[in-house]
């Protein structure tokens, strides 16, 4: 496997907790929620100095899953593959189609960014079969309203369908995402920054 390219510019920003962290915090979390959040934050962090992103997103999921004989890198087999392999779709397709800002908190936060939660509930939502919801949850992350006819987006519809695979899989390896209530969350993300800096 490549190592990926990651972009000059953040396309997901770290954010601050302050008014936008939401009342969720990882510790009361399904074992599945918490894999993917921490996943998700490693890689989509990046290489620093100090932090390869791809690849500690892989050694979070190789600790929790295991990570195939010898432990290894992402290009090894076990049972944390089918959801590494799942996580960089998802990743690369919310890059390709984000028409917003996506935030995220620092790896090391106890809560949620908002979008973090909505990735969950994508997540939870596609998993447990209900795709119209999912692509309406997508669309909206993504900042991409229906077109007239109204039809989901290309790119919401893929979204979708990468975090169904991603909820598939955590489901697989016994780390089931369950489904985030979004109840008191303002969902519409559309032409918002929600802390941090800019995505694209």
């Amino acid at each position: 496997m490549t190592a990926l390219r990651m972009p000059r510019r953040p396309y997901f920003p770290e954010t601050e907790g302050g008014d936008e962290t939401i009342p969720y915090r990882l510790e009361r979390m399904e074992e599945g929620a918490r894999l993917f959040v921490r996943a998700f934050r490693h890689y989509v962090a990046g290489a620093t100095n100090t932090h390869d992103g791809p690849n500690d997103a892989w050694n979070e999921i190789a600790a929790t899953l295991g990570g195939g004989p010898g432990g290894g890198g992402p290009g090894v087999g076990g049972p944390g593959k089918p959801v590494m392999g799942a996580l960089i779709l998802l990743v690369e397709r919310i890059r390709a189609g984000a028409g917003r800002r996506i935030h995220h908190h620092a790896r090391c936060c106890p809560c949620l960014a908002p979008d973090e939660a909505r990735l969950l509930a994508l997540i939870g939502t596609a998993a447990g079969g209900r795709m119209d919801h999912a692509e309406a949850l997508a669309a909206d992350f993504l900042g991409r309203a229906p077109d007239r006819a109204q039809m989901v987006p290309d790119d919401a519809l893929a979204v979708a369908e990468s975090a169904r695979a991603l909820g598939l899989a955590l489901h697989g390896a016994g780390h089931p995402v369950g489904r985030l209530s979004l109840f008191g969350l303002k969902l519409s993300g559309r032409g918002e920054s929600m802390g941090g800096g800019p995505v694209n």
